[in-house]
């Protein structure tokens, strides 16, 4: 690798070159150019979310130059432009903004997904909502619930049991199954 003075001392017969002239470089042609154009620096600030590999490629597709990546990087820094790679929002093709780490999406799409999400959700609690108010089910589960207690009334016939509040009124008001049915419950003394 050459010096930097070695370097420096070659700049004046660089630039003192003719545009398009070849400068033979480790046993290969380079073709030099002098200066950017302001099409170049265009295509680096248009470019330059893609990167620096990408920008150079734009530039020799678009202009026919070769620039290499170090030379593109170098003149972006020069004229401030940025090559920090920044993905598109894959939702709007947004480019340049920030994504959202969660969901990768640039903030107008994240706050639409977040949107739908609430309008997806309240649905379901309206559907839940409307099940469980349903009068036919209820009205199933009622009558259910009266056969279940006659059943029980015709056990009690039967078997010549007393009723609740035949208990409640008899064994001083407390049915717990701790206290079994005895006067004074255990459970208020504990």
């Amino acid at each position: 690798m050459e010096s930097r003075r070695a370097r420096k001392a070659a700049r004046p017969a660089i630039h003192a070159m003719r545009e398009g002239a070849r400068v033979f470089k480790n046993k290969r042609v380079v073709q030099m150019v002098k200066f950017w154009t302001v099409r170049q620096e265009e295509l680096i600030r248009e470019y330059g979310h893609l990167g620096a590999e990408a920008v150079a490629d734009a530039i020799f597709a678009e202009c026919g130059v070769r620039r290499t990546v170090r030379a593109v990087q170098q003149h972006a820094h020069v004229i401030r432009a940025s090559l920090r790679v920044r993905p598109p929002c894959p939702e709007c093709g947004a480019i340049g903004v920030p994504l959202n780490y969660q969901s990768g999406l640039c903030p107008v799409c994240n706050e639409k997904l977040r949107l739908a999400e609430a309008i997806a959700y309240n649905e379901v609690l309206l559907e839940e909502a409307e099940r469980a108010c349903d009068p036919e089910l209820i009205a199933g589960l009622r009558r259910e619930q009266a056969a279940l207690r006659k059943r029980a009334e015709r056990l009690r016939d039967e078997y010549g049991l007393p009723g609740k509040q035949e208990r409640k009124r008899s064994h001083g008001g407390c049915l717990c199954p701790v206290c079994k049915h005895v006067a004074g419950c255990r459970r208020r003394d504990l």
